[in-house]
């Protein structure tokens, strides 16, 4: 009998903490694989000195809850994405 192997999902997580004028600032950045395609994002500007609301998030895009969507200093939008 032959088994058939259950996909294979990976995750790719990366964080910079900014210097300078923007430090406390972080860049953020998670993308999750399965069979070497992206399923699912999540991009982040984090800056709580420049917003409070929405975790700190000045700007960020992800595709959680089902949808593509961007925040923007506390707020949300669904955003048209093509590739």
């Amino acid at each position: 009998m032959r088994r058939i192997n259950p996909s294979v999902r990976t995750t790719k997580i990366e964080e910079h903490r900014l210097k300078g004028k923007r430090r406390g600032a972080v860049l953020k950045e998670q993308i999750w694989f399965e069979d070497g395609q992206v399923v699912a994002y999540s991009l982040a500007y984090v800056n709580l000195k420049r917003c409070s609301l929405d975790n700190g998030r000045v700007l960020g895009y992800d595709n959680s809850h089902d949808y593509h969507h961007r925040h923007f200093m506390g707020t949300v939008e669904p955003v048209a994405f093509t590739t």
